[in-house]
């Protein structure tokens, strides 16, 4: 098992890119899937900026979060979607042709089509997004997460939960209608899920890049 600061070569690349699945007996395959879990309404954007060969380029992240383990009861996890194509033509689309309810005044910016298309893309309807993005989530296993504890807040208890120190964060592709687990890694300085999903994917989405700068 990897245990690094935070770095990545191309071997995640590799597996992200590749169309080729384990083989059955070898892969290890999420108990739950994840997609069933998700209210579409708190699917929000997150923006990450690649640097290749002194250019600047822009890549796009629908996510969501499982903020506790009362969620998915076997753990947390973060899922992040990312376009399989660049430039990333589901952001064009959702700015001149907003679809449904995505549909609004001239007033609204860009921002406002674009999170309101991912909303969308989560929807009960997900074969779009299926099709057209790479799905991965990333996971705590319950029995790395302490807690719960209790703090007194305005209102109320307020609950939450705190990663073990030593905990393994572990990757899931969602591939043929399964979330099959291609990394594990423990860190030396625990990160949320949203800040270590967002770097991973910041990381696969730069191979993304490299590919179609050089073309």
């Amino acid at each position: 098992m990897k245990k690094a600061n935070f770095f990545f070569t191309s071997i995640f690349a590799l597996i992200l890119f590749s169309c080729n699945a384990q083989k059955s007996e070898d892969k290890i395959v999420s108990s739950i899937n994840f997609l069933e879990y998700i209210n579409k309404e708190h699917v929000r954007t997150t923006t990450s900026i690649v640097n290749i060969e002194g250019r600047k380029y822009k890549i796009v992240l629908p996510f969501y979060e499982f903020l506790n383990v009362n969620t998915i009861k076997i753990g947390e996890a973060c899922l992040f979607a990312m376009s399989k194509d660049y430039p990333e033509k589901w952001i064009e689309e959702s700015i001149k042709n907003p679809k449904n309810e995505c549909k609004g005044g001239s007033n609204y910016n860009d921002r406002y089509y674009i999170n309101c298309e991912s909303k969308r893309l989560f929807s009960e309807d997900t074969s779009l997004l299926i099709r057209n993005f790479y799905l991965l989530s990333f996971f705590i296993d319950r029995k790395d997460i302490e807690g719960p504890f209790y703090e007194h807040a305005e209102g109320g208890k307020l609950e939450y939960y705190e990663f073990k120190d030593d905990c393994t964060y572990i990757v899931y592709k969602f591939l043929n209608g399964e979330w099959i687990e291609i990394d594990r890694i423990k860190l030396k300085e625990k990160l949320s899920l949203r800040n270590f999903g967002q770097s991973y994917m910041k990381e696969l989405g730069a191979e993304k890049i490299r590919k179609y700068a050089i073309h």
